[in-house]
């Protein structure tokens, strides 16, 4: 069998391209390499700031956790003394509702009235005292005016009005017996004598500097009245005591 002709340049140019073919593959797989390189740095450097806003998230979401736990607390604080209070509260209502039944049982047949009235009062229930009085007065007057047989039921609520409430009366007020202290002290025989009685009348001294001094009831202005009337001029002695007692006193005439 004859031998296979040598062909040196065929083997050295497939040689070649052999060699050729291994460079670009390796630079190829180099190439392919660092872009999944780069591939793969780019999509941790996404999942790492992905994980870090993440964690951002989580920190202000304790944060806020953190905080409604504390409002929340508080809040329950607030409910645990609002609740206290509403109980004592409610305490004392039931207690304020129990007295009140027991008022009303023991006084039954009273009768309350609530008068507004914005006039400053010179002493005590003076101003309670005239209404109370001006009642009891009508009602006896009227009472007076009735026919019993006629007005039957008017007759007996005014009549066990004015006998149960005497005290109502005109002549139990303060007013009444102030304006009898006020009669006494004007009859006094001198000036300081009757200026000292009508201080305990609630009369207060006040100086001129021209003329006779004045006399002011409490301190009011409106209520204010000369003191030169003595008890030897009687005339002007009444009249001084007419016009003190007409304007300083409430009175039923």
């Amino acid at each position: 069998m004859p031998s296979s002709p040598d062909f040196p340049e065929t083997e050295t140019l497939a040689q070649g391209l052999a060699s050729i073919a291994k460079a670009r593959s390796g630079l190829f797989a180099k190439s392919l390499a660092i872009q999944m390189q780069d591939t793969l740095a780019s999509l941790a450097q996404k999942d790492k700031e992905a994980f870090s806003a993440l964690r951002n998230e989580k920190i202000e979401s304790d944060k806020l956790f953190d905080m409604s736990n504390e409002e929340n607390k508080d809040l329950k604080a607030q409910n645990e003394h609002l609740k206290e209070e509403n109980d004592i509260l409610k305490g004392k209502c039931e207690s304020y509702e129990a007295h009140f039944d027991k008022s009303q049982k023991e006084s039954s047949g009273d009768i309350t009235l609530r008068i507004k009235c914005a006039v400053d009062q010179k002493f005590p229930a003076e101003i309670e005292e005239y209404f109370k009085a001006l009642l009891w007065e009508a009602a006896r007057e009227a009472k007076n005016k009735l026919d019993k047989d006629s007005h039957l039921r008017k007759f007996q609520v005014l009549d066990d009005f004015i006998q149960e409430n005497e005290q109502f009366s005109p002549l139990h007020s303060k007013a009444e017996k102030l304006a009898d202290d006020i009669k006494t002290a004007l009859k006094q025989d001198n000036t300081d004598k009757r200026l000292k009685a009508l201080s305990k009348c609630g009369f207060e001294l006040v100086p001129e500097q021209h003329g006779h001094p004045k006399i002011r009831f409490h301190g009011d202005h409106a209520l204010q009245f000369s003191s030169a009337a003595t008890p030897s001029d009687k005339r002007a002695g009444r009249n001084m005591e007419r016009e003190i007692i007409n304007k300083c006193l409430l009175l039923v005439d």
